[in-house]
């Protein structure tokens, strides 16, 4: 009976070292400032800011899906739309490269802790054959898309400005 106070010390201290990491990871995501995201070029994004900041990987896995598995290819919501609007020349005239803290997707992306791939395969820089936002004459809807199922539940909530 002497050593209870003891042994219950012994577990409350292991638990606070445990519990530690997650105590600090709350604390860091309440205290810490948000992240500086780059201006993008265009005056509009394709969705609602908002939607995008939320929904912009599941909107990357459609569109993957619709171009590898349908043969579908959208000009403005494409990866390389996004890198004409969203990656900019730096002072010296070249573009940043994807490790940088200067890439727009890295803004976001080293504030949360993700690691991106994207760009083993596909390009970083703006690619002229795909219009930047500025180009585009008001907003790009799900009506602009040729679609044999009348489109996704994604496409149909991001037209709407609901994640789906």
């Amino acid at each position: 009976m002497r050593d209870r106070p003891v042994i219950l010390g012994v577990l409350a201290l292991l638990l606070v070292i445990l519990a530690a990491p997650f105590w600090h990871g709350a604390l860091a995501q309440t205290h810490g400032a948000s992240p500086a995201v780059p201006p993008a070029k265009g005056a509009h994004c394709v969705r609602p800011v908002a939607w995008m900041i939320k929904n912009h990987m599941k909107l990357l896995m459609q569109l993957r899906y619709e171009a590898v598995h349908e043969g579908i290819r959208h000009r403005q919501e494409s990866l390389p739309g996004c890198m004409n609007c969203h990656v900019s020349r730096l002072p010296d005239g070249k573009y940043p490269s994807v490790t940088s803290k200067k890439f727009f997707c890295n803004a976001c992306h080293d504030y949360v802790g993700v690691r991106i791939d994207c760009f083993s395969c596909h390009t970083n820089r703006p690619d002229a054959a795909y219009p930047a936002a500025e180009e585009v004459s008001g907003s790009v809807s799900v009506a602009h898309r040729v679609k044999r199922d009348g489109g996704s539940a994604l496409e149909r909530a991001g037209a709407a400005g609901d994640p789906p």
